[in-house]
């Protein structure tokens, strides 16, 4: 059996994201970019890998322009919808990057479809919470039960978001994400 958990050093590693990777669980069903081209599975492992990493770092700077945000309940209205728009961008940046790729493997395409997916719901997530503050009256009264709804869904994006590590059941894909150096703070394979 195989195992893996997602780790990402700083922002994801601070949120507990943890995902495993199980050999044998099933795949899902693809469309993919126009323009997007089937590559090694290292190469995929590399893309993957990256993608996750920048998504780090956007989350990273994500928290750290939240954390910078004014205390007044106007000023942190503008200020936190400026900070998600700017994540959500980043995450739909890394989303379609994978589009493009795909590992050249059986169901590389459903592979890759699992990414996408993956960082669909991530983009949503951050999507809807930036529409419900974004319609928030920073000068109502129940404002601050707008502000910890918003840092309540921000909060547990990671960890209930899907886990697409722990559906490949590829051993190529695998073995190459657990042989790329760009994957060590991203996923560590376990077992073989």
């Amino acid at each position: 059996m195989v195992r893996s958990c997602l780790g990402i050093r700083d922002a994801l590693v601070r949120r507990g994201l943890v995902v495993a990777v199980l050999a044998g669980v099933g795949v899902l069903a693809l469309g993919t970019s126009a323009g997007a081209k089937e590559v090694s599975p290292r190469r995929y492992a590399k893309a993957v890998c990256g993608a996750y990493q920048e998504y780090g770092k956007a989350h990273e700077a994500y928290n750290d322009a939240y954390n910078a945000l004014p205390p007044d309940p106007v000023g942190w209205h503008t200020g936190v919808q400026t900070a998600a728009a700017d994540f959500v961008k980043a995450i739909e940046d890394q989303r379609n990057k994978l589009r493009k790729v795909w590992p050249a493997v059986d169901d590389g395409r459903q592979i890759t479809k699992l990414f996408v997916n993956s960082f669909n719901e991530l983009s949503s997530s951050v999507s809807d919470a930036l529409e419900a503050i974004q319609a928030a009256d920073p000068n109502a009264a129940t404002f601050a039960n707008e502000q910890a709804t918003y840092e309540s869904e921000i909060a547990k994006l990671d960890t209930e978001s899907s886990d697409p590590f722990a559906k490949l059941k590829d051993q190529d894909v695998i073995r190459a994400l657990d042989a790329e150096r760009s994957c060590e703070n991203v996923v560590t394979v376990i077992g073989g």
